[in-house]
């Protein structure tokens, strides 16, 4: 499961998807990634990706006290304590957060991916994420126009990784995941779902 900053998502979908993930009659570990500023809402994830060096710089110490997860970047940047480096040759989150997570999920193996949260842009009334929007010197959803074209690399690198991705946010712009219901979804999978 990967969890990004969309406006679409909801408390409700966080908390359902931590009953699954916590679920012990599921078969196999069940993983959510989360993506930069979601971490606040779900402490309890596996694991947080952030590719902006400044937003580390701003909640590297937030993250270190609150988050039970592991921290990952692509970025190159100073070290922090206790974030994980990957090599661009490993992943390529192709200079967005949300698709780094679906790459990491594929590369780490998983099978089956579900995105939440995965907008792809602002909403009708111009609200970028599901939380405040973010402190300078960080700047807010504005280069949304080139994502289709990341999000279909991430789309190429699962499928040659022979994961599936299924987008399960609310509202979404992105085309190339197959649409999908989060309920349905998380009760019809009883495999490695995963971050």
């Amino acid at each position: 499961m990967c969890l990004a900053s969309g406006p679409s998502l909801t408390l409700e979908d966080v908390a359902m998807v931590q009953a699954w993930r916590n679920d012990s009659t599921a078969r196999g570990k069940r993983f959510v990634v989360v993506c930069n500023s979601t971490f606040r809402v779900a402490l309890w994830a596996d694991a947080l990706v952030a590719h902006d060096p400044a937003w580390w710089t701003i909640h590297h110490k937030e993250v270190l006290a609150t988050f039970q997860g592991a921290s990952v970047t692509w970025s190159p940047m100073p070290a922090f304590k206790n974030v994980d480096r990957l090599e661009r040759r490993e992943v390529d989150p192709k200079r967005n957060t949300g698709v780094g997570a679906i790459c990491l999920a594929a590369f780490a193996g998983c099978s089956e991916i579900i995105l939440l949260g995965y907008d792809g842009g602002p909403n009708a009334s111009g609200r970028a994420h599901h939380h405040p929007d973010h402190p300078e010197p960080l700047t807010n959803c504005r280069s949304y126009q080139a994502w289709p074209s990341r999000f279909l690399a991430a789309a190429e690198y699962a499928s040659q990784r022979k994961a599936q991705v299924y987008n399960c946010s609310r509202e979404t712009r992105l085309d190339c995941f197959p649409r999908a219901h989060l309920e349905e979804t998380l009760c019809s999978f009883p495999k490695n779902i995963a971050s």
